[in-house]
């Protein structure tokens, strides 16, 4: 469980050079592997095991609204009822994305945003207990004011 102490403790920066993600990571937050080959991002855990934090860019394939409508897709395919998402038909010209959901005991908050002149996005994606939503507002607010699109090697 995050404690108030853990949360105002000193946050350290992620910044992907291939796909220019800017982020901050929460205190007690490590990454749990090496970054993989193709250098697309990383995947942080807390301190107890009980949240994972994805922090990764990617290429678009079609279009930032059409790609991220099939992320939303294939949240909801893998059974996560999503209780908030941006309304992607009142946007013609969406740049970024935001949903949320639950399954089980478990919430998912993802975020992305496009960069590379429309040609990659930047993304974040938490899941964190249901029991612990409060502690974890202040996580998301933080981590969604965060996110960025620096520069990228790969634009």
């Amino acid at each position: 469980m995050m404690t108030s102490a853990a949360l105002a403790g000193d946050w350290s920066s992620y910044r992907n050079e291939r796909f220019g993600v800017l982020v901050d990571i929460p205190p007690g937050f490590v990454n749990e592997s090496p970054a993989p080959k193709n250098g697309d991002g990383l995947t942080f855990r807390s301190a107890d095991d009980s949240a994972t934090l994805l922090v990764w860019g990617t290429n678009i394939q079609r279009s930032f609204k059409l790609d991220s409508r099939e992320v939303v897709k294939s949240a909801i395919d893998d059974g996560w009822e999503i209780s908030y998402k941006t309304s992607m038909d009142k946007q013609p010209k969406m740049n970024w994305l935001v949903f949320s959901g639950s399954k089980d005991d478990r919430i998912v908050y993802v975020r992305s945003l496009a960069s590379c002149k429309g040609k990659q996005s930047v993304n974040f994606r938490i899941e964190y207990p249901k029991t612990e939503l409060i502690e974890y507002e202040a996580i998301v607010k933080r981590l969604s004011n965060s996110l960025k699109a620096g520069q990228a090697a790969g634009c």
